[in-house]
């Protein structure tokens, strides 16, 4: 019985090198890059076919590079204020995603 906690702790421990090396094999086209070229900060909203999304605070004059996932439409648009894109991206304003753009 006093095995059972170091089997568990070992358990775990082994666990953690999978999930490393697991983040470590995302294809480079897994992600893009969107840069902020004005000077105040800006909010960043990407959205996918499935009705997910996620909305980023984007900071001034950065660059934020985000995993979109290798395959799929992904677009995005961005706003002054999350209220701005809270909801749906406003067609008018919707950009495709580029993926593998970070330099």
């Amino acid at each position: 019985m006093k095995r059972l906690p170091l089997i568990c702790i070992a358990l775990l421990l082994s666990g953690i090198g999978h999930t490393a090396s697991a983040a470590e094999a995302v294809p480079a086209r897994a992600f893009s890059c969107f840069k902020n070229s004005l000077k105040e900060t800006l909010v960043l909203r990407l959205q996918w076919p499935d009705k997910r999304f996620a909305i980023f605070a984007w900071p001034a004059g950065k660059t934020l590079r985000v995993h979109v996932g290798a395959t799929g439409e992904v677009r995005w648009c961005w706003g002054r204020k999350v209220a701005d894109v809270s909801g749906a991206c406003p067609d008018k304003k919707l950009s495709w995603v580029v993926r593998n753009n970070c330099s």
